[in-house]
């Protein structure tokens, strides 16, 4: 019930979005789709562990790599270089792709500037903003991690946690 109205929220807002009588084709920017490499970069691999041995201290399940996740986490680390902001701008866009692959359920993390894997561990753990909420999701099976450096040498960084198949108790 919850995805039927979920997927009826993103329908109906497209549509009221791309309807709008001042709606112009350059307000969306086309996200390249570009295949990423399918190894986690050093930086990737240390957030992965890090997320993974937080995840345990509070007895909460391992998560496994996702590539469909870890691509559209990519994508949306270069919008945010491109528009120099971390944001979660199109969110409903890489929700939808994940619950077309089968996800139940799917949280995001965003960040900005920290110059190491622990560091943006530790600022998600210690945020008041609900990240740290969203990495002790029990329900969670799944995590596509990005990490991308812009032009000043500034990372962005994508957490995209996803569950594939645990019904959630609502």
């Amino acid at each position: 019930m919850v995805i039927a109205v979920i997927i009826a929220v993103i329908v109906f807002g497209s549509l009221w979005y791309f309807g709008r009588k001042d709606y112009k084709s350059n307000d969306v920017k086309i996200i390249d789709y570009t295949p990423v490499e399918s190894v986690l970069t050093i930086f990737e691999q240390e957030l992965f562990r890090l997320v993974n041995e937080y995840r345990v201290s509070e007895n909460l399940n391992v998560l496994k790599t996702d590539e469909l996740a870890r691509s559209l986490a990519y994508d949306h680390c270069r919008y945010m270089i491109e528009q120099e902001c971390i944001s979660h701008d199109n969110y409903a866009i890489r929700t939808s792709a994940l619950f077309m692959n089968g996800a139940q359920s799917v949280g995001e993390n965003v960040g900005y500037g920290y110059s190491t894997a622990s560091g943006f561990c530790t600022g998600y753990i210690t945020s008041t903003h609900g990240h740290r909420e969203i990495l002790e999701g029990k329900s969670y099976t799944h995590i596509g991690v990005r990490c991308v450096k812009n032009p000043k040498g500034r990372y962005y960084n994508v957490l995209l946690l996803v569950n594939y198949g645990i019904k959630e108790n609502n």
